[in-house]
Parts: structure tokens; C-alpha cells; sequence
């Protein structure tokens, strides 16, 4: 009777864990920075929109004596 060995299938070096895992970490801290990116884009947008529109160049008109309206 003819002993065989197991074959060990998918050996992986150390260098295959290392290339995953960086590249596991660079697309993480990728998405963190446009994440972090869009937020600020958000905010200042927000900033904008909430900001006092003031239209200038109205003076003939009587209800604006001052020429400034603020919406």
C-alpha cells in the first residue's frame, strides 16, 4: 500500500499578506480622506446657503430708501 502525501494547495508567501494588507489599508485611509473631504464640502455649502443674500443697486425704489434688500 502506497502512502501519499496531503498537497498543500494555495501556499502563500509572507510577501502576499504584506501586499493585501497595505493595499486593505491605503483604499481604508483613501475613503477616509474623501469622506473627511466631502463633509467639508457639505458644511461650506451649508454655510452658503444659510448665508444673508444682499441685492444692491435698488435706490429708486421707496420701500428701500437705504438701496439694500436683504432676502
Amino acid at each position: 500500500m502506497k502512502m501519499s502525501k496531503k498537497k498543500r494547495h494555495q501556499v502563500k508567501s509572507r510577501f502576499y499578506y504584506l501586499f493585501w494588507g497595505a493595499a486593505t489599508v491605503s483604499v481604508f485611509a483613501g475613503q477616509l480622506y474623501v469622506g473627511t473631504g466631502y463633509r467639508k464640502m457639505s458644511d461650506s455649502i451649508n454655510d452658503l446657503i444659510k448665508a444673508p443674500i444682499i441685492l444692491e443697486g435698488w435706490l429708486g425704489d421707496p420701500k428701500y430708501p437705504t438701496g439694500v434688500i436683504q432676502l
